[in-house]
């Protein structure tokens, strides 16, 4: 990347200063790469490509089918998921010989590129062509392996990505798709049970995840001590595009609220650029409370603004902690 060389240690990323040979530490992802329970136990499995066009550094980790993005411009971090590529390369762009590109490579030898200008008719993990379905319903013929939408144009290059089923009572599964037998049906291995009629899926959707601060106590520090419960809440967007009007069939997202790894609940909620009509009612009480906004659908495109989270602080538990 430039002059630097970014290597993937069990003491974390390190950026290694090719002029100087000085060594500094990257710890914006220390907390995923020193973590047993992240990616600490599975580094020899860890991708790194740089793609110059984006100014983007990606970490690959074939073990755990994720990836993060540290983007040069401005330091943030981007996790993917539900990733089934199984290497990383990189080399000079293949259409126009410019700027060096980093490629996603499956085991069938399909080669990916991250579409920064847009030129592909929507948002999706496996590419999709106009006239392709990401969003849809199950229609007759599903079973626990074949998946069937009569009306559906399933995206060409979707073997190998994941569907997830975002209603019904087998709401929040996901499989692996084994393979696209027609442009109305898929294989995949089997569900705990058989998607109804008219459920909702989504193939191969960018998941978007974000993962608000702690809801603090009455000091407006993090209060361990303190039971919180959530009440309300309500989004603000600036631009929606993609699959996100009322007629869309997947133009919804969730609230919810997790306790550290445990998910304690969400509410589906649709689409508006008006924040008051975004607003849920999501009753969840906990001391270490995490709100959360969560995107599974396919070909979605917004900016989200603000979050408003509205609760109650229990009064009780404030009055009887005894400080130090």
């Amino acid at each position: 990347m430039g002059n630097s060389l970014f290597i993937v240690t069990a003491s974390g990323l390190k950026q290694i200063d090719g002029n100087t040979g000085a060594i500094n530490s990257v710890t914006v992802l220390d907390r995923v790469l020193l973590d047993d329970s992240e990616w600490a136990g599975s580094l020899g499995d860890v991708h790194v490509e740089f793609d110059a066009k984006l100014g983007a550094l990606i970490l690959l980790n074939t073990t755990k089918k994720e990836a993060y993005i540290l983007w040069e411009s401005t330091g943030a971090v981007t996790k993917l998921e539900d990733l089934p590529w199984t290497h990383l390369t990189a080399g000079p762009d293949v259409r126009t010989d410019g700027a060096s590109r980093a490629y996603w490579v499956t085991n069938s030898g399909l080669v990916h590129v991250i579409d920064g200008a847009r030129e592909m008719a929507g948002r999706s993990m496996c590419g999709i062509l106009v006239g392709e379905t990401v969003n849809g319903t199950f229609t007759a013929g599903t079973t626990t392996t074949n998946i069937a939408d009569s009306a559906a144009t399933f995206p060409t290059g979707c073997a190998g990505f994941t569907m997830h089923i975002l209603s019904g009572n087998l709401l929040g599964e996901t499989a692996i798709i084994t393979s696209r037998d027609s442009a109305t049906q898929l294989t995949v291995p089997a569900l705990s049970g058989t998607p109804a009629v008219g459920d909702r899926y989504s193939v191969a959707p960018v998941v978007t995840r974000l993962v608000l601060p702690v809801l603090v106590g009455a000091t407006g520090q993090p209060d361990p001590f303190t039971r919180k419960t959530t009440k309300s809440f309500m989004a603000a967007f600036s631009d929606l595009g993609g699959h996100t009007g009322t007629s869309d069939t997947n133009g919804k997202f969730r609230y919810g609220v997790k306790q550290m790894d445990t998910d304690l609940g969400s509410v589906e909620v649709a689409f508006n650029i008006v924040p008051d009509k975004t607003a849920a009612y999501l009753n969840r009480a906990t001391t270490r409370p995490f709100p959360y906004v969560e995107f599974k659908a396919g070909n979605q495109d917004w900016e989200l603004q603000a979050i408003v989270v509205k609760g109650i602080l229990g009064s009780s538990e404030v009055q009887s902690r005894q400080g130090t």
